[in-house]
């Protein structure tokens, strides 16, 4: 067991000039393996030496998921979007709890940490309001993470069938195909009519209403039909 001097001057060579010293701190540091450290290492993050700052890193993606999420500002407040996006990476495999940081790191304008941060925030409780403002976001991927969330109901995925987005209409169908809902024939037609893709429906109408189906299969191309045909092969299997 290293004593709490030994610990002490350890802490102290971070600052050395003498680059030995230094190096060899960081090393005593990881073999201390103390998440009590972990700020210890906020200032390498910018370092010149772009070994520390790789130590530096090393350090929170170690220690800082045996704490909580606010434990992630150095990284998530980082100018450096390399650090914001690791940051986002390890959210995964903290408690659903200290949401306020990662909020924080949801707004960066950049895809990989919002989409993190949006599935983390909806796993937590009393997120009601996050969960309709991402329904409206511009980006399709960020919408479809607010359906598939337990704050989207059946309500939600119907109200949903009117996005102008195929990618939004297809999930939907899925989902309410999964859950055995009947949709209701006028909002089938009126889908039809908007030009949804007619493959889209297919594994909603085999299910529900293959009468449907039957009813709009000479319209389709035979690339649609030989989609049609394999769904219907391994409904049969």
């Amino acid at each position: 067991m290293i004593n709490l001097s030994t610990r002490f001057s350890t802490s102290a060579n971070l600052n050395s000039k003498d680059e030995r010293k230094k190096r060899r701190a960081i090393r005593e540091l990881f073999e201390l393996d103390d998440e009590n450290n972990l700020s210890l290492f906020i200032p390498l993050l910018d370092d010149k030496d772009s070994w520390y700052r790789t130590k530096a890193l090393d350090a929170f993606r170690m220690w800082s998921i045996r704490l909580d999420t606010s434990h992630l500002a150095p990284l998530i407040n980082h100018h450096n979007l390399d650090y914001n996006r690791a940051a986002a990476n390890l959210l995964e495999k903290f408690e659903k709890n200290n949401i306020e940081t990662v909020k924080q790191l949801f707004e960066r304008d950049d895809l990989i940490c919002q989409v993190k941060s949006a599935e983390f925030i909806l796993q937590c409780d009393n997120q009601e309001n996050f969960f309709e403002d991402l329904l409206q976001n511009k980006n399709v991927r960020l919408r479809i993470i607010a359906l598939e969330s337990k704050y989207s109901t059946q309500e939600t995925l119907i109200k949903s069938l009117q996005d102008e987005s195929s990618s939004i209409i297809n999930f939907c169908l899925g989902k309410l195909t999964e859950l055995d809902f009947v949709i209701e024939e006028n909002k089938l037609s009126e889908l039809i009519s908007r030009g949804v893709n007619f493959t889209n429906f297919a594994p909603y109408l085999l299910k529900h209403n293959p009468n449907k189906l039957i009813e709009h299969i000479e319209n389709l191309n035979s690339t649609e039909i030989r989609i049609i045909v394999k769904m219907l092969r391994q409904e049969c299997k």
